[in-house]
């Protein structure tokens, strides 16, 4: 068995859940729910906002066929651009370039783990109720505003229906 594994069995055996532990540890007492499901029929609300979402990124396309959206590196809180640039292109449309991104050297693949290995002891001393905020928080924002926006980038970056999206 690799050991990683075995020690991640064993730190947390006889533990309780993790949704267990701030369940209880949580005076509001979250409870977690299913999204609705979306029909996504035409003039909806939801179809609305996905066919305006995909306009939206589309309609970042110019003359000089550069890329809709930029992907840099980032480590820790710097954006780093690189002379090895890639193209991703929309699937169904090979001369549109999606996004532009970079690849990292072996150099900046070490400030990144240094970077997480710095940051990780703060990570694992912050409060379950901390690191459980932000994983709601983010939770939050993907059902609510940013539902749109990742059901388009899907769409675009993996050729699938809003339906095969969602």
């Amino acid at each position: 068995m690799n050991h990683k594994l075995l020690k991640f069995k064993t730190i947390f055996k006889n533990q309780p859940s993790f949704v267990h532990r701030y369940l209880s540890s949580n005076s509001k007492g979250y409870l977690a729910t299913n999204e609705p499901v979306l029909d996504f029929k035409r003039n909806s609300p939801e179809a609305t906002r996905v066919h305006q979402t995909l306009k939206d990124f589309l309609g970042r396309k110019n003359d000089t066929n550069d890329a809709l959206f930029e992907v840099p590196i980032v480590i820790g809180d710097k954006e780093i651009r690189t002379d090895s640039v890639q193209y991703q292109p929309i699937p169904f449309d090979h001369q549109t370039k999606l996004a532009r991104f970079y690849h990292a050297d072996k150099a900046l693949l070490g400030q990144a783990i240094e970077n997480c290995l710095q940051n990780r002891a703060d990570w694992e001393n912050s409060s379950f109720d901390y690191r459980a905020s932000i994983m709601l928080k983010a939770a939050d924002r993907i059902t609510n505003e940013g539902r749109a926006e990742i059901l388009a980038s899907t769409m675009l970056g993996q050729a699938k229906t809003v339906y095969q999206a969602g």
